[in-house]
């Protein structure tokens, strides 16, 4: 289990770039990642991702860390179950806005 929840967790992403999973094989790539606001007034880290395997991933875990002047304040993770090969995944990761002011983030 640790070994696929290892070849499915992200590497290191800049704000509004790309980014591939965390081994080789590239499973995953996350891109236009930014925070948003949602209609109901929470925030949350959204993007987009695409499976870039010929294989249904069946966990996918994006967990980022929340940054303030470069210091971790929080965490937040998103998450899709059985991702189909080539199949989009509109990224959603929600965070307490009350209690963390994040000024960037960092793919974990």
């Amino acid at each position: 289990m640790k070994k696929i929840l290892r070849n499915i967790i992200l590497t290191t992403a800049v704000v509004s770039g790309s980014v591939f999973a965390a081994d080789s094989s590239q499973q995953v790539a996350l891109s236009d990642l930014h925070f948003a606001t949602t209609p109901n007034g929470m925030q949350q880290i959204e993007g987009n991702g695409i499976n870039t395997t010929n294989q249904t991933l069946k966990h996918v875990f994006v967990k980022f860390n929340l940054l303030q002047n470069n210091t971790v304040v929080g965490q937040t993770i998103a998450m899709v179950e059985s991702l189909e090969a080539g199949q989009s995944w509109k990224v959603q990761a929600p965070y307490n806005s009350f209690s963390v002011k994040p000024d960037s983030f960092k793919v974990t």
